[in-house]
């Protein structure tokens, strides 16, 4: 295809014969030639004079009719092949997305069970710790010890552990059972005192008199000969010598003072032998041990046959609401080894436990009861026990409503002379309590008991 010869010399011409038909365009050699592959070239536009010029031999030429006229088109996708890759797309992500989810919820329900297995571990924890608390009172770790009064009187002094123990005096208790059977039938006290000495108890003989008085008042009030009291007292009861025994001694210091029948606080006004201060029942009620002494006497006896001496008369605790009132407040006391306040928590609650499991058969517990309620903060600090005591009183009712409920109203009996009470435990067989005095079984032997 040429352009015509009017085109090339008539410039009046029409200019648009000179161009080529669409997706062509014109050579040097003035012929149409198609546009390269993957370009086109739209219908020309009309031509005016202006499009003809001459060269630089004067010799006129269509302009603008080479192949920059030809430009390219972007090729339209395929239909079928972008459906194809839409649902290829699609589907990797729904795929993925579903992966991610099923890995989601896989990951939420490996947390749950673990979670899970946590609190069931935790509460198993708690509850078998609650269990071996409860267990604890009723277990000594090591022997329970106790020495006859008029043997006491005699000594002096507060004589060692090991001493009375060569000297075959101490009348000696392996088992729990053993030495609650043994109370309910000897008259028992449990002598509380602060240390006035570093090494020894009572370096300056003060201690000596004041529990030899107190013991005398019992002993008159209840009839009582010198020989037929049993005391237990911590430098005569707990090994001395031996570190190890005596740990194990003070870890059932709870069990020894729940016991005994009586109690007694020694505490007359006096000075300490090495630290040259004051030593009197207010620095004496400041000790968390002296505490821990009084808590577990008032949980299984109540505050029964609980005095204090102060160097005057025998008084009872009962008289000092004031005084019980801290009392109960173990945690508050002053513990030289703060750490010691963890190793108490397990016979607090074991104790704790003993007291709501019996509440309803001594009316003496109401008052406990009622006084631990009113300050449970206090008494159970959550920074020890955390929630352990919503447990063990949700355990103590449910053993409550159990057909096979556990009775520990033969500890309480063992340190109670009423009448009244030993019939409410259920001790209406044992003529002994209708006559407390003769409850007491005399030993003229010095021999150890081992029973």
């Amino acid at each position: 295809m040429t352009c015509t010869a009017d085109c090339v010399h008539d410039i009046e011409a029409d200019y648009a014969a000179c161009d080529c038909a669409p997706d062509t365009f014109k050579t040097e050699s003035d012929i149409c030639a198609p546009c390269p592959d993957g370009q086109v070239k739209p219908a020309g536009r009309t031509r005016t004079s202006a499009d003809y010029a001459a060269d630089a031999s004067v010799t006129y030429h269509w302009q603008g009719f080479n192949m920059s006229l030809c430009t390219v088109v972007a090729a339209e996708p395929d239909e079928g092949v972008l459906l194809i890759l839409i649902c290829v797309f699609g589907s990797l992500f729904v795929v993925l997305t579903l992966a991610w989810v099923c890995f989601g919820m896989y990951k939420v329900r490996q947390k749950w069970i673990q979670k899970s297995r946590a609190e069931q571990r935790y509460l198993t924890l708690t509850q078998e710790r609650i269990s071996k608390s409860c267990a604890a009172t009723r277990t000594c770790m090591f022997n329970v010890c106790f020495l006859r009064y008029a043997t006491f009187k005699q000594s002096g002094k507060l004589t060692p552990h090991e001493v009375h123990r060569e000297r075959g005096q101490l009348f000696s208790f392996d088992t729990y059972e053993a030495v609650y059977s043994w109370v309910r039938m000897h008259a028992t006290v449990f002598v509380s005192h602060q240390w006035l000495g570093f090494t020894e108890p009572d370096p300056d003989n003060i201690h000596f008199p004041a529990i030899c008085a107190a013991c005398d008042t019992i002993c008159a009030k209840a009839g009582l000969d010198e020989r037929d009291l049993y005391m237990w007292v911590d430098y005569v009861s707990i090994p001395q010598i031996n570190n190890y025994l005596k740990a194990l001694s003070i870890s059932s210091l709870a069990v020894y003072a729940s016991i005994a029948k009586y109690f007694v606080i020694v505490a007359p006004p006096c000075l300490h032998h090495d630290k040259l201060v004051e030593c009197n029942s207010a620095t004496y009620q400041r000790r968390g041990w002296c505490r821990l002494e009084q808590w577990a006497r008032m949980t299984v006896g109540g505050l029964r046959d609980m005095y204090i001496y102060e160097g005057g008369n025998l008084e009872q605790l009962l008289d000092r609401p004031h005084w019980y009132e801290a009392s109960v407040k173990v945690f508050e006391g002053d513990f030289t080894v703060e750490a010691d306040k963890y190793n108490i928590v397990d016979p607090v609650m074991g104790l704790w436990y003993i007291a709501l499991l019996n509440a309803d058969r001594q009316n003496i517990d109401s008052l406990l009861i009622d006084l631990v309620n009113q300050n449970k903060e206090s008494v159970f600090p959550a920074a020890y026990f955390e929630d352990y005591i919503g447990k063990l009183e949700a355990l103590v009712e449910q053993e409550k409503g159990s057909s096979q409920p556990r009775d520990h109203s033969v500890l309480i009996q063992s340190v109670s002379s009423s009448v009244a009470l030993c019939e409410v435990v259920g001790a209406r067989e044992d003529h002994r309590c209708s006559n407390p005095s003769k409850r007491i079984i005399s030993d003229d032997s010095p021999r150890q008991v081992e029973i």
